[in-house]
């Protein structure tokens, strides 16, 4: 981890994150409370808080400061490519500061244990809380699996040993494509997410939760989808492993969202159709041809242009090098 010195603009090593023991092939910041997630090829996702013993006051990291917050061990069958983050959920520790989460957490902890506990657990640094939702994609099934995290309730004032699991993952909804997926895209707390397969198809899901069923899964449904290319149309072998979503991100309020080919290509979509559900999008609002010599590796979107005309920004790294 780095931090970035605002007065001289250079970056200072805060620390190391060690646990995986093989190549780590991505990060996805899960809150503004310090957590993130990472995967590896060996198939494992950790959950990380990347602020205790750097803005609590503590310098020593032990059972009672832990960084590594859970291992989620064997989540899929191959290497988890990318992970895009679809509530950001709770997570409570004494030394933040009082919201609705800490205080609905230190009521509970009360009602169970006694008062007693609520100080205990203040002086301790107890981890209250710590849960959140996520959906994963491998670049090898045509499938986006979603996971959602659920705090370890600690009995009687234990402490869980160095190693234990604050957190427990449980999987969900299986959302499926006619290929192999590649990218994913989300909007914490918006309830929506795109996913763009190895086709050059990319797909809107959106979630409804059953209101009368408390503690309900949210269901998930593709209501929109996009492609610039027509099912009738053929192409040779060649020209199809380029058709491939390989980066994606929502734009301009989430009105909007951008899309990175294999081919190099960028081309940004309309979120919102015509119609409610069911429609396919065949054409983009912009196509930029040749962005890139090499596949499109990383879009992120760019800070918001305070402006009467309809301006967005974006910026993209490739293969190649740019």
């Amino acid at each position: 981890m780095w931090k970035l010195e605002d007065a001289s603009g250079k970056l200072q090593f805060i620390r190391d994150f060690v646990g995986h023991s093989t190549a780590i092939t991505c990060l996805a910041k899960v809150d503004a409370k310090g957590r993130f997630m990472s995967a590896s090829k060996e198939r494992v996702v950790k959950l990380w808080d990347s602020r205790f013993s750097c803005d609590d006051g503590s310098e020593n990291v032990s059972a009672l400061n832990p960084i590594l917050l859970a291992t989620f061990s064997n989540m899929d069958k191959r290497a988890i490519r990318d992970i895009a983050i679809i509530e950001d959920g709770t997570y409570v520790r004494p030394t933040d500061k009082v919201d609705t989460a800490m205080a609905v957490a230190m009521a509970k902890k009360a009602m169970r244990e006694g008062s007693a506990s609520v100080q205990k657990a203040a002086q301790e640094r107890h981890i209250l809380g710590c849960s959140c939702e996520f959906a994963t994609v491998s670049g090898r099934h045509p499938v986006v699996k979603m996971w959602s995290v659920n705090h370890v309730e600690q009995e009687d004032g234990q402490l869980l040993r160095v190693g234990e699991n604050m957190a427990e993952v449980k999987p969900g909804q299986e959302l499926k494509h006619d290929t192999v997926v590649e990218s994913i895209s989300s909007v914490v707390r918006k309830g929506i997410i795109i996913t763009g397969d190895r086709m050059g198809t990319v797909k809107l899901w959106e979630s409804a939760k059953k209101v009368f069923l408390p503690g309900a899964e949210k269901i998930w449904a593709c209501t929109r989808t996009f492609s610039w290319r027509l099912e009738s149309e053929l192409s040779s072998v060649g020209e199809s492993m380029q058709f491939a979503i390989t980066s994606l991100t929502f734009l301009q309020g989430n009105a909007m969202f951008v899309s990175g080919s294999k081919s190099g290509n960028l081309r940004v979509w309309k979120v919102k159709g015509k119609k409610k559900n069911g429609e396919t999008v065949c054409k983009e609002e912009i196509c930029i041809t040749g962005a890139h010599r090499l596949p499109i590796t990383t879009i992120q979107q760019g800070p918001e242009v305070n402006s009467v005309d309809d301006i967005i920004s974006f910026s993209s790294a490739s293969e190649d090098g740019k």
